[in-house]
């Protein structure tokens, strides 16, 4: 009698190959070493019986096992009683409906295609919106099981209400958990999407009227995703939310799954740029902390554009005298969870002296300022009825950022908080509010102020 043959999804295990970035060889390599084979087939046959499993779907029981644990599932994800791929759900059932309506154009489908589309005409857009509309009632129903709603989606797809229970993923679910002063919530979300809405909500406001140094950290504990937030040095000033992607199972209950590629890629490009804009402090999933070091390193770095091809962008970069800060003064912000607003007055300083004498060789009228990650400063000529320089100028004329100085000429983006950007935004427009007049600013002899240079 042969070795008992356990049957898995071929498909799923090439998707959970490719989303975890391993390739054939690494994982027939972990396998083996998993099971303890002691003496190792050459790269050449691992890689050749990996191919015959993954085309296949043909293995043992025991290496089915093995896989799971490599790539952190359940072997009921392997074995197919998963989620299919979202775009490949959505084509199959747009493909259902579209044959429904040709065939058996029954009146609560027509009226659904009307509302998700304000049409009755079998358009491929008016399917696709269908079909989303749709498969999102499905996957939200799979978690309720609202009675009423399971018959009204058989009733509308013509499939049983036990096809309708299958694994679904069109958004997902998330499973949120929130704990932190004044915060104590566990929610699901449906969609990575409405997900990042609902942590700018719990976290935003807190963040925005919070001190200066407060820090975001972001980490993975597959498969769960851990945002840590300290709003102060005191011990219980700290906000943790726990979110992770979740199955409902056949037989009620959820399981924990790993989120898709399509969902780890969103959330690993939007809290990073979110955090950015929420807090000064910083560490990214990969444990890289911005700023990284003494916040006397930071520069405010003010780049001027010509608005033609005369002459390349150039740069003034502001140091404050921040090397003169002592570090006594420093601690002493430390304890108030201040040293990042002690550090931007410095800055601010610098930049009053060093951008004032640009900005009045032209009339207040010909400014406008605007916020953002940045400051951006912009220039109309126009407004000054007469030609000054080379060329003229409409748009952004200055942009300032802020920067870390990294040492041998190199500046690096740092995290500046949107209510901090605001705070010199109205700084800059009090110095655009205070030029002199354009007779008296014509006497300042730019010659001294010179402090752009070429942008490297």
């Amino acid at each position: 009698m042969g070795r008992p043959v356990f049957i898995i999804d071929r498909q799923r295990l090439r998707e959970l190959r490719e989303e975890s970035g391993m390739t054939q060889l690494a994982v027939a390599k972990e396998l083996q070493g998993k099971l303890g084979i002691k003496h190792p087939s050459s790269d050449a046959t691992l890689i050749s019986d990996y191919q015959r499993i993954e085309r296949t779907g043909r293995t043992s029981r025991l290496r089915a096992e093995v896989f799971a644990e490599i790539f952190k599932v359940p072997v009921a994800v392997l074995q197919g009683e998963a989620p299919p791929d979202s775009f490949d759900y959505l084509a199959d059932l747009a493909s259902l409906l579209r044959q429904r309506l040709l065939d058996h154009p029954g009146a609560a489908l027509v009226q659904a295609l009307k509302r998700s589309s304000g049409t009755q005409e079998l358009t491929d857009e008016a399917i696709r919106n269908l079909a989303e509309d749709i498969g999102v009632r499905v996957e939200a129903a799979q978690l309720g099981r609202n009675p009423s709603e399971l018959e009204e989606l058989s009733v509308l797809t013509g499939l049983p209400q036990s096809e309708l229970l299958r694994p679904v993923s069109v958004l997902g679910h998330w499973l949120v958990i929130a704990n932190g002063p004044g915060i104590h919530c566990t929610e699901f979300i449906l969609g990575a999407l409405s997900l990042a809405r609902r942590l700018e909500e719990i976290l935003g406001n807190r963040l925005e009227q919070n001190t200066s140094d407060a820090t975001i950290r972001m980490f993975h504990d597959e498969p769960w995703v851990r945002i840590e937030v300290r709003l102060s040095t005191a011990r219980h000033e700290v906000i943790r939310i726990d979110c992770v992607r979740c199955d409902p199972m056949d037989k009620g209950g959820l399981r924990w799954v790993k989120a898709t590629w399509r969902d780890r890629s969103f959330l690993e490009s939007w809290l990073p740029e979110w955090a950015f804009s929420a807090a000064n402090f910083v560490t990214d999933f990969g444990g890289h902390a911005c700023p990284t070091g003494d916040v006397r390193r930071l520069r405010l770095v003010v780049t001027e554009h010509s608005g033609g091809v005369s002459r390349p962008a150039a740069r003034m970069i502001l140091d404050g005298g921040l090397d003169g800060m002592s570090d006594k003064l420093l601690e002493g912000f430390r304890q108030k969870n201040s040293t990042h607003a002690l550090v931007m007055s410095w800055l601010a300083a610098d930049l009053r002296g060093g951008l004032t004498p640009f900005l009045a060789e032209f009339p207040r009228e010909c400014w406008s300022v605007s916020g953002g990650g940045s400051v951006s400063i912009f220039l109309d000529e126009a407004k000054a009825h007469r030609r000054i320089g080379l060329d003229g100028h409409f748009g952004i004329k200055y942009r300032i950022g802020l920067s870390e100085d990294m040492g041998k000429g190199k500046l690096v983006a740092v995290p500046w908080r949107r209510r901090d950007v605001d705070h010199l935004k109205g700084m800059v427009e009090k110095m655009i509010a205070d030029l002199p007049s354009p007779s008296s600013a014509a006497d300042i002899p730019r010659r001294l102020f010179e402090r752009f240079s070429p942008e490297n």
